[in-house]
């Protein structure tokens, strides 16, 4: 039967989305020889479907199940080095996806968060070493942040620390757990044997705070009109979710960082406000030339500095300005003669030549 799907499928590339998912479940039901000598044949040929972004929710879910099935299998069984590259070649394609933002819908961003976490589950090493490469990167993908973020939550709560996997889906309970074996002084990382990468996720966690604090770090949660999902434009908006998963996990992994104001600090909210200096040294910071130069910068304090020291102007201001003028510029009297007439009235008088003012006299 497997044999005649893959036939079947081969022959119509229209029906791939429901053929390779039944070629997957198909194989995952060989025994181990039979699973080893079609496994990496189709885990290529899935990988190849991911450029079709109508089949990628389809092929990232047979994926997520010949993963499973793999180290179902062969975890703690085969060689480590042999596990790793393995995984390495089923896993690779779908970071590169997710790194190059191919992976937009959240049925795809879950697969790989499935995904991601079962690895972490029987090979910690290797898992927690594809959530340092999601974080990793510059500047920080948004999608790839968010989903590793994800997984690193979920393998830390199914941590022997937190008392094994959450049973009925209680992350409640195994999130205070895990607190309080960390207030303990219990690392989930050592629970796991991975407590080497602390340091690298704890570098990366903490490049994913920046860049978020980077971008909402103008925003105000001052009781906004509007959501602040909706105040924030689109490239912007997408690192809110980054935030918010990365303030999940940063109790477990930097509790010394969660002490004190630091919660307030890493919230998006207006920059902290300067202490305010003391009259004797305010006194003196406007004055002189540069204090004059950079108040003239101000446009409004231009338009002041020109009223007057009031900021308004006053009611008799446009009669004192046509005072100033000089008498050439002045309104012309009713009555008085205008253009070139006007002209040769202020003249010295000459002797009348019987033609008028003339233009060469």
């Amino acid at each position: 039967m497997r044999g005649e799907v893959a036939a079947w499928t081969a022959r119509q590339s229209k029906h791939a989305g429901v053929g390779y998912p039944l070629l997957a479940a198909l194989v995952c039901l060989e025994d181990d020889a039979g699973f080893a000598a079609h496994a990496d044949g189709l885990v290529d040929a899935l990988h190849r479907q991911l450029r079709d972004k109508l089949l990628r929710t389809a092929m990232l879910g047979a994926l997520v199940a010949l993963v499973r099935t793999y180290l179902l299998r062969h975890a703690g069984a085969a060689p480590q080095g042999r596990i790793d590259a393995w995984l390495a070649r089923a896993t690779r394609p779908v970071l590169a996806h997710l790194r190059k933002a191919n992976l937009q819908f959240a049925e795809q961003q879950d697969a790989v968060v499935a995904l991601t976490a079962a690895v972490a589950a029987a090979e910690p090493h290797f898992g927690v070493g594809m959530v340092a490469e999601l974080l990793a990167g510059e500047p920080v993908a948004w999608d790839a942040a968010a989903v590793g973020l994800r997984a690193l939550r979920a393998t830390l709560l199914a941590a022997p620390a937190a008392g094994g996997p959450p049973g009925g889906g209680d992350e409640a309970a195994a999130g205070r757990a895990l607190l309080d074996g960390v207030a303990a002084g219990r690392s989930p990382l050592g629970a796991l044997g991975v407590a080497a990468l602390a340091p690298r996720l704890g570098h990366a966690l903490a490049r994913v705070l920046q860049a978020a604090g980077a971008a909402l770090g103008g925003a105000t949660l001052a009781a906004p009109p509007r959501a602040l999902a909706d105040l924030l434009p689109k490239e912007r908006g997408a690192g809110l979710p980054v935030l918010a998963a990365a303030l999940a996990v940063v109790p477990f992994l930097l509790p010394e960082h969660w002490e004190g104001a630091r919660l307030a600090a890493e919230l998006p909210g207006a920059p902290p406000a300067r202490p305010r200096a003391p009259r004797s040294a305010r006194r003196g910071r406007g004055s002189g030339r540069a204090g004059a130069a950079r108040r003239l910068r101000d446009p409004r304090r231009r338009r002041r500095a020109r009223r007057g020291r009031g900021g308004h102007a006053p009611l008799h201001a446009r009669a004192a300005r046509a005072a100033q003028r000089p008498a050439a510029r002045r309104r012309r009297p009713a009555g008085a003669p205008a253009g070139r007439a006007a002209r040769c009235a202020r003249r010295a008088p000459r002797p009348a030549s019987g033609l008028g003012c003339e233009r060469g006299a």
